[in-house]
């Protein structure tokens, strides 16, 4: 399995960068978190982008553009509880998950039985 986020060192939120008119933060997602329980994950990638949304704001400050950062971070926190407290759908692989886990069983039973015949 290639690990990008390892590959890159790429693990949390990265210092906000200036692009032309575009200012950006890239968030490494290492497997620990989305492998974790859902409320674990979603917690690590909103405190990833509040931590961005923040590298964002002092970059800005430090370049003397007038930022209302108070009024960002009130914003960010409506939206950061609406996130956390609204469950995400289950990853595709969840979904197939307990059939998967059926064929498996299906197929031990299977091969336990053919042992016992021999």
């Amino acid at each position: 399995m290639v690990r990008y986020t390892e590959q890159m060192n790429l693990l949390g939120p990265q210092k906000a960068q200036r692009s032309g008119n575009w200012l950006t933060v890239k968030i490494g997602v290492p497997e620990e978190w989305w492998s974790e329980n859902e409320t674990t994950y979603k917690t690590h990638l909103a405190d990833s982008i509040e931590a961005g949304l923040n590298s964002m704001i002092t970059l800005l400050q430090r370049n003397k553009h007038e930022v209302d950062a108070e009024q960002l971070l009130a914003d960010w926190a409506t939206v950061k509880r609406e996130f956390l407290e609204t469950p995400a759908p289950p990853f595709p692989a969840e979904k197939e998950h307990e059939s998967m886990m059926a064929m498996v069983n299906d197929a031990r039973r299977a091969i336990e039985a053919r042992k016992g015949l021999h």
